[in-house]
């Protein structure tokens, strides 16, 4: 199982392609993926919340603490859970914090 930043999540759902979202695309084939329930926090309008919650309908769901980059880096680690990111600063926690496993794009 592999938790997906939403920075992969946002350019998977606009169909970016780039190396994290096509081994997202690949995760998700594989059923190999875990959200949280922050994901649909950045819902612009009703209808794109619902648009959200149909894509991550059926996926297992980790329930976090806390609600920021650190706070995603912990429920990783806590889990032990691989995360998938195009965001840097995960890697700069994760040079601090060997438990953190990044999946390589």
């Amino acid at each position: 199982m592999n938790l997906i930043d939403s920075s992969v999540w946002i350019g998977w759902i606009r169909g970016v392609e780039n190396p994290a979202c096509r081994l997202l695309g690949h995760l998700l084939r594989e059923e190999a993926v875990c959200v949280t329930p922050l994901i649909v926090q950045g819902a612009r309008s009703p209808v794109a919340l619902r648009e959200l919650e149909a894509h991550f309908s059926g996926l297992p769901v980790v329930f976090p603490r806390y609600q920021t980059h650190l706070d995603a880096a912990a429920l990783a680690v806590e889990h032990e859970l691989p995360l998938l990111t195009n965001d840097r600063d995960f890697m700069a926690i994760a040079d601090i914090e060997p438990r953190l496993k990044l999946l390589e794009t």
